[in-house]
């Protein structure tokens, strides 16, 4: 059965959430394996989306798996900055290609591809704990799982739930008290005074640069007490409410996910509303349709090759003599 088609759209800014678990959901991530070991993860993705056209508007890392919403962006051609951009991925290498003007278009949509930005990171973690564990071998499950957010209203939704993993796994009661998430690191940024740069989504656009960073925990905080303790009354800025608080049916969903346990349904590879759903499944039956038309095609040409090294084959035979045709004729169909 072939793999499910990966649904990446061609706009100039689109937004994703991905996920990534650990072969056999193993606590890799944790320090009983490697101490230290999620900050180096944390700086790895860090450094590969100054190097993608990639923004990582919230990260979460837990012990065998982690969660990011990303921000893909496909600005206008620049050859100068893609060889900027190409001569930093190779920095890590004892051999590095030089530069041709050829490796432009490729690059560019290299780094402009969600797909190739994760086989980055992941492969860059599994070296790091190959080599600080002394094993070899694969570190991670499978492909990773991704969904196209439509909207900001579902961008903030997909950030509060990436926020909230801790929580629900219950190593804290609030985010902010969680060292490796986003909302964490910003507390920690916020306490010793370095600077702290948000994305300007939802609520966040309405707040003062400065204050924007502790807006930021308190509203992740605020939701975390909603999940937990429905009964306490928690007063925001009236920036935050209104349009920008998620509805009480949600949360209540929310409570009801967190209590059974319940993880994301991955089947679906979107966030919004339904017209949107519809319009991605569209999508998804386009690319399958697309790659059996490839595979057809790669097959035909497989069988048009193999059929004439046979009759290459019964050409040599019958004149006596001998040649070795490196094909598998059972493979062959009448």
């Amino acid at each position: 059965m072939s793999r499910r088609p990966r649904i990446k759209l061609d706009r100039p800014v689109t937004h994703y959430h991905v996920m990534t678990r650990t072969a056999q959901q193993a606590f890799y991530l944790s320090d009983n394996y490697v101490p230290g070991f999620k900050s180096q993860c944390r700086g790895i993705i860090e450094s590969m989306a100054d190097i993608f056209y990639v923004k990582i508007l919230a990260w979460v890392l837990m012990d065998n798996h982690y969660h990011l919403c990303l921000e893909i962006r496909r600005p206008p051609l620049d050859p100068c900055d893609i060889q900027a951009r190409y001569e930093r991925l190779q920095e890590h290498l004892l051999t590095k290609r030089p530069w041709r003007e050829a490796y432009t278009s490729r690059f560019y949509d290299r780094f402009t591809d969600l797909s190739k930005f994760m086989a980055e990171i992941n492969a860059r973690m599994a070296r790091a704990f190959n080599k600080a564990n002394g094993t070899s071998g694969h570190m991670w499950g499978g492909r990773f799982k991704s969904k196209v957010i439509e909207n900001e209203q579902s961008l903030m939704r997909v950030m509060t739930y990436i926020e909230q993993n801790p929580v629900r796994a219950g190593l804290c009661e609030c985010p902010s008290d969680y060292a490796w998430c986003s909302t964490g690191q910003y507390k920690r940024n916020i306490e010793a005074r370095r600077p702290v740069s948000l994305p300007e989504v939802g609520f966040l656009r309405h707040i003062a640069k400065k204050d924007r960073a502790q807006s930021y925990v308190t509203w992740m905080d605020f939701q975390a007490v909603r999940i937990l303790h429905p009964e306490k009354k928690v007063c925001l800025p009236r920036a935050m409410i209104a349009s920008h608080c998620l509805r009480d049916e949600t949360m209540t969903e929310w409570r009801e996910d967190f209590n059974a346990k319940r993880p994301v349904d991955w089947r679906s590879q979107a966030y919004g509303s339904e017209e949107f759903h519809q319009h991605i499944r569209q999508v998804e039956e386009q690319r399958k349709l697309e790659l059996a038309r490839i595979r057809h095609k790669s097959h035909q040409r497989r069988h048009a090759r193999l059929k004439k090294e046979i009759s290459v084959c019964a050409l040599c035979s019958a004149k006596g003599e001998e040649r070795q045709v490196h094909t598998d004729i059972s493979t062959i169909k009448n």
